[in-house]
């Protein structure tokens, strides 16, 4: 089987993959020397895990890399055929954060593979999920508050806001109530989070994308949430506004991507007034910013 994914906009920007076998013979020379790196790449793999697990590492954590293993994942998860066209180098980049599926069905370091998909094609139909928790640690620390806002068609539609009555006997710290403005009363006779999940799922959810800031810290501790009441999350997708910033707006200072500044920057002073560390603020916050750069990506198209 042999695979070449080639640039439309520049012949030399291409990606030559062979797989004989189980084996994956990939070669990039032409792809580094079209975008600067002028050493000669094949490199052979027994696996397309093995591969995933290369491009972890330190010596492959690099763009060049990552253009490489998008490449090549986009090739066997069968959604480009022989002789695929992109458009060009920075499709790549831009995309690379959009869209991604999230499931806990196998390691979670692992499973987090992505899908690859135009702007243009992306669904305003979507769920803003955030949650509040009595930490940040994702495995001891419990949640305490679980929202999510859902937007038909670019419009908000309806929302769905919990209180959580924190596992492991958890208690809320005087910073987190300082932070959020959830007190202990409010959780102590609140359902449990397996029935929360429960009621959002059969109620609410319907297998739309998941939106949010910097989603995979919610997911992670939904997943740690989900594993002590023996479930599991289903297979999703989602996409991370923070990562979609950092794309579009690689120039901000590292403390301009937290949400209360992202807000004040590009959204309306109607939802700028919000306030952050409320999960169902945060939703709607996420939310719009989401579609704004839904925009922001349409106008540049890669640029």
């Amino acid at each position: 089987m042999d695979y070449k994914l080639t640039s439309a906009t520049n012949p030399d920007f291409y990606i030559h993959v062979v797989k004989s076998g189980e084996k994956l013979t990939i070669d990039t020379t032409l792809l580094k020397k079209a975008i600067g790196k002028t050493n000669k790449t094949i490199a052979q793999h027994e696996t397309i895990e093995d591969l995933n697990f290369r491009l972890r590492t330190k010596e492959f954590n690099s763009k060049h890399a990552y253009i490489e293993w998008l490449s090549i994942f986009l090739v066997f998860a069968n959604r480009v055929q022989k002789d695929f066209t992109i458009e060009d180098a920075s499709f790549w980049m831009t995309t690379k954060a959009a869209i991604k599926t999230f499931s806990s069905e196998e390691n979670k370091e692992k499973n987090q593979k992505l899908y690859i998909q135009k702007v243009d094609d992306f669904d305003d139909t979507f769920i803003s999920l955030d949650v509040e928790s009595t930490g940040l640690n994702t495995t001891k620390d419990s949640i305490i508050q679980f929202s999510a806002v859902l937007y038909r068609n670019g419009k908000q539609d309806k929302s769905f806001d919990r209180f959580v009555k924190p596992s492991n006997g958890n208690k809320i710290s005087l910073f987190t109530t300082d932070l959020t403005g959830i007190k202990q009363e409010d959780v102590d006779n609140a359902k449990t989070f397996s029935e929360v999940w429960d009621e959002f799922i059969s109620d609410f959810y319907n297998g739309e994308q998941l939106v949010g800031q910097n989603l995979k810290f919610d997911l992670n501790i939904i997943i740690a949430e989900l594993e002590k009441i023996n479930k599991k999350l289903p297979q999703i997708q989602y996409a991370d506004t923070m990562s979609m910033v950092k794309d579009l707006y690689p120039d901000l200072g590292s403390g301009e991507y937290k949400l209360e500044k992202l807000k004040k920057r590009f959204l309306s002073k109607e939802t700028s007034s919000l306030s952050s560390h409320n999960s169902l603020n945060d939703c709607i916050i996420a939310g719009e910013l989401y579609l704004f750069l839904l925009e922001q990506f349409k106008k540049n198209k890669w640029n």
